[in-house]
């Protein structure tokens, strides 16, 4: 079993005899590594020097499959974040946002809005400009909408308070009997209102 507990095991004598360089005279017989995806049940062959590398290393073997790569990113993930929670790892800002999505479970952590409709971004609780921190506590899964029009907060404390009361435009807009098309074009009109070149455009008027 390697450092990160993917199996292995030497070919039988069977496996052995079949192999094409078997019998050569620098033929050095390699491994049969079961995926890292626990969900896997693949075996895949190294070489004998490959299948060194992988025992030495902290790396984690893979039978080549887009999901089973996908997976083991993700578990790969999951412990960095772990780590740099227990404090054995530094945080990075991708690391960061990784943690608050996850943690958020990519929920809008306003309106509580979690459809494929509207794009989702991670937001400051304090903004950036009033000396709102890049740290996990500071940061939250916010839809598009709740973002963008999201007031300025100084402290956690009036975040909170707004978030609370769901001073959002759409659970008021879907509980007035607007269905998702209707109420993502007003979302997006009243967005464009609040916009800076809105606001000069009107000045000018």
């Amino acid at each position: 079993m390697t450092p990160n507990g993917t199996e292995y095991r030497p070919l039988t004598e069977e496996e052995n005899r079949r192999h094409p360089f078997y019998g050569r005279p620098h033929y050095r017989p390699g491994l049969l590594f079961r995926c890292a995806n626990p969900g896997c049940k693949k075996e895949f062959y190294a070489f004998h020097s490959k299948a060194q590398e992988i025992i030495g290393s902290n790396r984690y073997a893979l039978c080549g499959n887009k999901e089973c790569k996908r997976i083991i990113s993700e578990i790969r993930r999951n412990e960095r974040i772990d780590r740099a929670l227990e404090g054995t790892d530094p945080w990075t800002d991708g690391l960061i946002v990784q943690h608050v999505w996850r943690r958020d479970k990519g929920t809008c952590q306003v309106c509580g809005r979690s459809d494929h409709d509207v794009n989702y971004e991670t937001g400051h609780k304090v903004d950036e400009f009033l000396g709102g921190l890049f740290i996990p506590d500071n940061l939250t899964i916010m839809c598009y909408p709740c973002n963008r029009l999201k007031p300025p907060h100084e402290t956690l404390k009036e975040y909170e308070m707004w978030a609370a009361h769901k001073q959002t435009l759409y659970p008021r807009l879907v509980n007035i009997g607007l269905n998702d098309h209707q109420v993502n074009a007003a979302i997006e009109l009243f967005r464009e209102m609040l916009s800076p070149r809105f606001i000069i455009r009107i000045n000018k008027q």
